[in-house]
């Protein structure tokens, strides 16, 4: 979903994200949720204008994508990454978008660039690309590609959905081995993300995940059961909406948040 807070549509219909000193840069996660909104809301209203402005924002994913990414032309202070950097979530979520551009107009440039954009994920980030094996061999798809590996859930699953939509479009055995290498790393590690009265948003700030998150990972779990009937997937998506439920563990997961981000700053 895009969110406006902090972003602004520059003349060509493209959202950049503001600061303090102004006009900070373009944002590939940005682009592709906007494109997905007006994607939406075109197959709800058929109104051409929503149409126009996915296809818009379709172009500069074409127009922007270098050697197979999309990169970041400013640092991002809190993962340690110097511009230029890439990651996995913007790779999944523009892969995503092409996609269904390439089913609304048939254009094979749209399905071509999605296919550039799905080798990074071929790539280990010491590579260049997003890829990380684990000491287990687990493999995992990074939403910022920086070593040691976040490990943030909601990039991981993202980036998986953009491998699945690309293996139902093409059929190719390699993107269905990703995609295939993913859930088992999913599933194996996903009791790691369980506080027990909530989820975290990734293994290496530990603290629980926003409200807005903790809603994300239940309908991504559950996503990824419609897909695959991991019943693993489907159990967690059960308990974590447990979590929602109970007003004492939301209560406990902000305060329990606010305690981890206050002990960061100390």
């Amino acid at each position: 979903m895009f969110h406006k807070k902090k972003i602004q549509i520059d003349d060509d219909g493209i959202p950049v994200k503001v600061n303090d000193d102004g006009l900070n840069g373009y944002s590939p996660v940005d682009v592709a949720n906007y494109a997905m909104d007006n994607y939406s809301s075109y197959l709800n209203t058929g109104d051409k204008k929503y149409e126009e402005s996915f296809l818009i924002q379709l172009n500069w994913l074409v127009s922007n994508i270098d050697n197979g990414t999309w990169q970041y032309y400013y640092d991002n202070p809190r993962y340690k990454l110097k511009a230029p950097w890439i990651g996995g979530l913007a790779q999944g979520l523009g892969i995503s978008c092409l996609v269904k551009g390439y089913r609304l107009t048939n254009k094979s440039i749209y399905l071509e660039t999605a296919k550039k954009a799905y080798r990074v994920f071929e790539k280990n980030i010491s590579d260049g690309g997003v890829r990380f094996m684990d000491e287990h061999g687990d493999v995992w798809f990074e939403e910022y590609a920086v070593l040691p590996p976040s490990k943030i859930l909601n990039g991981f699953i993202s980036a998986l959905f953009g491998i699945k939509v690309l293996y139902d479009e093409t059929k190719n055995n390699n993107i269905l081995k990703s995609f295939n290498d993913g859930i088992k790393t999913l599933e194996k590690n996903i009791h790691t993300y369980d506080l027990g009265y909530w989820s975290l948003y990734n293994l290496v700030h530990e603290h629980p995940a926003t409200l807005h998150y903790h809603r994300l990972h239940v309908w991504q779990l559950s996503e990824i059961y419609r897909m695959t009937k991991s019943k693993i997937m489907a159990r967690y998506a059960a308990k974590w909406e447990e979590y929602l439920d109970s007003r004492l563990c939301k209560t406990k997961a902000k305060i329990v948040r606010n305690i981890v981000h206050v002990k960061r700053r100390i």
